[in-house]
């Protein structure tokens, strides 16, 4: 950071806050500029401030404003919108619930840089400026390649193999989180997110089988298994109690009532049957949450990264000319990329990068 930003940041008085996600903002009115323009000099100044850019479009950016693992992270968002107006935010990212002013720092600390920086762009530099914009946004400078790398052999996309995958994988979690949950040594919370983690991992080498990539099929494969888990743990508990006890004569709903009736017990205290349905409730809605983070991220990272950059830049360039999505195909077919499969992969593609960006946020 340049000296005169850390002398400024050592006079900021600073504004307390006491939340759940302690946060901080402030507004500046710029009329009648361009909000690229503006976002482009936001770059600069977060730059100069050695902030890490996590996300940047036509209108807004994030940063991080510390690189390190071990210091207290802030996420300062930039916002613009169409009359001139924007919004500097800073976020606590981890999970203290008191701010000692540390948000409100940066964003003074931010808008007294924005104001240094931008302040000497008169209109020359500005116009200059903004060629420089129109001469990134249009890609002027990339080179059409006389080839491009080919695609790989893929199968045509099997939903069927990630759906028998994802059953039998919710089949197997729901009888070892059984058997682990009977002998008393279930933690709620540790055990839905090892659970996800191992799902997301058999996601990741069914997508190599099955060549599949539709979020939406995907996202209901995670409602289906979090079902599939919860409900096969609580029959598996049923059979390893009648075979342990060889109590026949128990019916799977009977074992129900009893155990609802029974309650839950934390500490030898008796949480009685609210305790255990809310249990219940906070072990589903775990299970789900990390099971769609984990596993739309795979996704994601799949679609990105099976087509080569090389092929997303091109297909990008002929887009910011202006094609349309069928002359843009006409393209991708002179080079090679002559197939449905192939022209949708570099569609997923375009997808999961901007998939990626967005999980670099949370």
């Amino acid at each position: 950071m340049e000296q005169i930003y850390k002398d400024f940041e050592k006079t900021i008085k600073k504004n307390v806050s006491f939340r759940f996600t302690p946060k901080y903002s402030e507004n500046l009115e710029l009329p009648g500029v361009n909000p690229r323009l503006i976002i482009e000099v936001v770059q600069k100044v977060v730059e100069a401030l050695d902030w890490e850019v996590i996300y940047m479009d036509d209108s807004s950016l994030e940063a991080n404003t510390t690189k390190s693992k071990w210091s207290a992270n802030y996420a300062v968002t930039i916002s613009l919108n169409h009359v001139g107006r924007m919004e500097v935010k800073s976020v606590s990212t981890g999970n203290e619930m008191i701010d000692f002013g540390a948000n409100s720092k940066k964003v003074k600390l931010f808008i007294y840089a924005f104001q240094d920086i931008f302040g000497k762009y008169d209109q020359s530099a500005l116009n200059e400026l903004q060629k420089q914009v129109d001469k990134e946004d249009k890609m002027s400078d990339y080179v059409i390649p006389e080839t491009l790398p080919q695609p790989v052999t893929l199968k045509t996309p099997n939903r069927l193999i990630v759906w028998i995958g994802g059953l039998l994988f919710s089949i197997a979690a729901a009888y070892l989180t059984a058997l682990i949950s009977y002998h008393g040594i279930y933690i709620i919370g540790i055990f839905e997110i090892v659970t996800a983690w191992l799902a997301a991992f058999c996601i990741k080498k069914l997508l190599k089988l099955s060549n599949f990539t539709d979020l939406k099929s995907y996202m209901q494969l995670v409602a289906v298994m979090t079902t599939i888990i919860f409900i096969g743990e609580q029959f598996f508990q049923y059979l390893i109690f009648i075979i342990d006890t060889g109590y026949t004569f128990m019916s799977f709903f009977d074992f129900m009532s009893e155990k609802i009736a029974a309650g839950i017990n934390y500490k030898n205290l008796n949480m009685g049957p609210i305790g255990l349905i809310v249990s219940w409730g906070l072990e589903i809605f775990l299970l789900y949450i990390f099971l769609k983070i984990l596993v739309l991220q795979k996704v994601v990272i799949y679609m990105a990264t099976r087509v080569q950059p090389e092929v997303v830049d091109f297909a990008k360039y002929y887009f910011v000319q202006g094609k349309t999505e069928d002359e843009v195909k006409a393209e991708l077919s002179k080079m090679g990329w002559n197939t449905d499969l192939h022209h949708q992969m570099v569609w997923d593609a375009f997808g999961g990068i901007t998939g990626i960006l967005q999980f670099r946020r949370k």
